[in-house]
């Protein structure tokens, strides 16, 4: 998928994107994120690390990897005249590239994390019980035995990047290049990369339901509140943005009655988004407070949320507007944001459509709009409380 962009000016931005995230089911979890890890570490053939630190300055070419729970994703950037270079690069970690170094220094930072994991000490125990209030289950990650580790091999995590490389991968590419350039240079370095099946993700979400926890651990006469809570709603970029534009609103709302009509409450925060991945409207609220007035703090926050819809003004949407017009405005020169967004509406819809519904985006920031996705951003019969609390003898 190719974006001509003027504001790319003379450079090229490239992403492959698959699915060989690391909960991916025909990947072992732990031994897909270190082949990740490694691959890009390592050089293709017979080059070492240094020749190729050389060749990427030389060509001033900048190609990095990263891996989720669900994807699987290069991100490279260069000069359009090296072009050529940034996708042949991408096409030698495909299909040219064994990890040869770097395996025993992550043996001995996994197995640090192993032994951590069984230490008894309180926070550990404290991540295992928000886990376990979040998730319903003590852990969402795995790890291996310390014989898995030790039995581990360049050859297995190289069978691990076979599986990994084969799965079917979207590219996009933003510049300002001719189109027939391009098209030449993608058919010649990316066409002939062969390709299987999608692999198919276990994703564990935040669970359903109404819960608080207690966890006694603080050394300090304070309380540390987190709370989690959640909506279902399809993402859509309208909607997006009136959660972005409800987010510094709400926070300001929380702010104003909980500290002004209070005291003992303190490092308050509200975050919002409406996640495209999970199809929710996430949301988390902590504080720290004065352990009297933790349940009253908790019942107010409780109230202004229930109470947002009637609580934002004309003026406040109108603020907020402004504001984001001119963040717009910046934003729409730089080529990586238009680089997300392509891939964004690709993964949602399957055509470009958001690039051209994000320039009226701003005309859905009214009063009635605004209000009306206020009244979805909390959840009371989705939310989740952790209350981290002073250990029994702290005064």
């Amino acid at each position: 998928i190719w974006l001509k962009l003027p504001q790319a000016k003379n450079k090229t931005y490239f992403r492959a994107q698959s699915s060989a995230g690391f909960k991916a089911q025909d990947l072992i979890n732990w031994q897909s994120q270190i082949a990740a890890q490694l691959l890009i570490q390592n050089a293709p053939s017979d080059w070492q690390s240094e020749q190729l630190d050389d060749w990427k300055k030389q060509h001033k070419v900048n190609l990095f990897l990263n891996q989720n729970a669900t994807t699987l994703t290069f991100d490279g950037s260069t000069e359009n005249e090296n072009l050529a270079q940034l996708l042949r690069l991408y096409y030698a970690y495909q299909l040219e590239t064994n990890i040869k170094q770097g395996l025993d220094d992550s043996k001995e930072s996994l197995l640090r994390t192993i032994n951590l994991q069984h230490e008894k000490n309180d926070d550990r125990e404290r991540l295992k019980a928000l886990s376990k209030l979040r998730y319903g289950v003590e852990s969402i990650d795995y790890l291996p035995t310390q014989d898995e580790l030790n039995d581990l091999s360049e050859q297995e995590l190289d069978q691990q990047w076979r599986k990994m490389s084969v799965a079917p991968t979207t590219f996009f590419i933003v510049n300002d290049m001719d189109a027939e350039d391009v098209k030449k240079t993608v058919r010649r370095y990316l066409a002939a990369i062969p390709r299987t099946k999608t692999l198919d993700s276990t994703h564990i979400l935040p669970t359903t339901g109404k819960d608080s926890v207690r966890f006694p651990m603080n050394l300090e006469p304070k309380d540390d509140v987190r709370i989690w809570f959640f909506t279902p709603h399809q993402w859509q970029g309208k909607d997006a943005l009136s959660v972005s534009i409800l987010r510094n609103i709400v926070a300001n709302k929380l702010k104003l009655s909980l500290r002004d009509e209070h005291l003992g409450i303190y490092s308050l925060r509200f975050d919002s988004t409406l996640n495209p991945e999970t199809q929710r409207i996430e949301s988390e609220l902590s504080f720290a407070s004065n352990p009297a007035m933790t349940e009253k703090l908790i019942q107010q926050a409780h109230l202004v949320l229930q109470a947002l819809p009637q609580q934002i003004s004309e003026e406040d949407v109108k603020q907020a507007k402004n504001q984001f017009i001119q963040a717009e405005k910046q934003r729409l020169e730089q080529p990586d944001v238009w680089l997300n967004r392509l891939v964004l509406s690709e993964n949602h819809f399957a055509d470009p459509r958001y690039l051209s519904d994000m320039r009226s985006l701003h005309d859905g920031i009214t009063l009635e709009n605004i209000r009306g996705m206020a009244a979805n951003i909390y959840h009371a019969e989705n939310q989740k409380v952790f209350i981290t609390t002073p250990k029994e003898n702290v005064q």
